[in-house]
């Protein structure tokens, strides 16, 4: 018999860059210690690319990270604050969680970070605000992209 009881939810965090220069950041579950440092390297990685882009974070089926992770967030946006300026075009989370929108938006009151950021309930929205930056900083076909994938209207923005 399996103890469902001591069952932690399925983690992964995948990235899609299909749609380049959007980053997809899918999250899901509690990512242990390890997949959160993991995530942050992958991150990294596409930041040292030296392009321009914009990141768009799909957890809707995620959790809060605990403070730890929370922190080492924090200390990786620091260190990397002059290249996220420089490269990062924006930021959409999609959360279905209102206290997640809540607390990420707290947060970045507090502490503003270098670059746009957008909160949303589902991706769509999220995604129809990455394409209304893209268009916004004149990557027009990035933008076109965006909105052919998450099947927007040509108009729509959040």
């Amino acid at each position: 018999m399996i103890d469902t009881h001591n069952m932690s939810p399925p983690s992964s965090c995948v990235f899609d860059d299909s749609l380049w220069p959007l980053l997809l950041i899918r999250l899901e579950g509690p990512l242990s210690p390890r997949q959160f440092e993991e995530m942050l390297e992958t991150r990294e990685r596409y930041l040292l690319r030296g392009e321009r882009h914009l990141t768009l974070v799909d957890r809707v089926r995620g959790t809060v990270p605990p403070a730890p992770q929370r922190k080492l967030q924090d200390d990786w946006m620091a260190r990397h604050a002059a290249l996220l300026r420089e490269r990062q075009l924006g930021i959409a989370y999609a959360f279905d969680s209102r206290f997640l929108r809540w607390m990420l938006n707290l947060g970045f009151r507090l502490k503003p970070p270098p670059f746009p950021y957008y909160t949303a309930s589902r991706l769509e929205q999220a995604a129809a605000w990455a394409a209304h930056r893209f268009q916004e900083e004149g990557m027009g076909e990035a933008a076109g992209r965006v909105r052919q994938r998450f099947a927007l209207s040509p108009g729509r923005s959040p």
